[in-house]
């Protein structure tokens, strides 16, 4: 991947419930279109850990959002940080080593 971009999902903000907040994350080779890729990343309340989660796309050529966002239901493997920064720098490095 040449670009690789991490983008917030949140969910509806009410006055009584905290948002859950998890990122996606998109790649891009030049002269290509984005494309989703099987990571995701989301904040821990009970361990105060930020999350980076590696899908497994059970065959897919291409993962889905919903597939990436339930990441509970799809993980292949699991890394915890201390900062929402180490864990956005793994899994960049993640991407770039596979590529």
């Amino acid at each position: 991947m040449d670009v690789v971009s991490f983008y917030k999902e949140e969910s509806f903000k009410d006055f009584n419930i905290k948002a859950d907040c998890n990122y996606i994350v998109v790649g891009k080779k030049y002269g290509e279109g984005w494309k989703i890729l099987p990571y995701s990343i989301w904040y821990c309340e009970d361990t105060r850990q930020y999350v980076a989660v590696k899908v497994n796309k059970y065959g897919q050529s291409q993962p889905k959002v919903n597939t990436v966002l339930d990441s509970n239901d799809h993980e292949e493997y699991v890394e915890s940080f201390t900062t929402l920064k180490s864990a956005k720098k793994y899994v960049y490095n993640q991407i770039t080593r596979a590529n």
